[in-house]
């Protein structure tokens, strides 16, 4: 498929291009989500948030992804958006950790 076709049916919400991504990766983001501090409830949130960053980019200009290297790509977002995650739960338990004397404002 080229990757013309493929960013256009991914900006119409190709059932058929949307079930072969879940097929070819969602386990690939799971097992590493679940590997990772994380479990599969974790890894199956993780994909879907990956999938709707991937449609939003399809419509900027500056989409720099091609259907040739999509699975990296989609590894690499699945990646930065659980490393946020974790970032954003240990903020969170430094702010409810009760051994702090002060409140901690982020």
């Amino acid at each position: 498929m080229s990757t013309n076709n493929f960013i256009e049916k991914l900006k119409a919400g190709d059932r058929e291009l949307l079930r072969d991504l879940y097929k070819d990766y969602l386990d690939r983001v799971v097992h590493w989500v679940s590997t990772n501090s994380g479990n599969q409830e974790d890894g199956y949130d993780i994909f879907h948030d990956t999938l709707e960053a991937l449609i939003h980019k399809s419509f900027t200009p500056e989409q720099n992804f091609t259907s040739e290297n999509i699975g990296g790509y989609i590894i690499q977002i699945a990646k930065n958006k659980w490393i946020d995650q974790l970032r954003r739960k240990k903020t969170f338990q430094r702010l409810q950790d009760p051994k702090l004397s002060k409140p901690l404002i982020v």
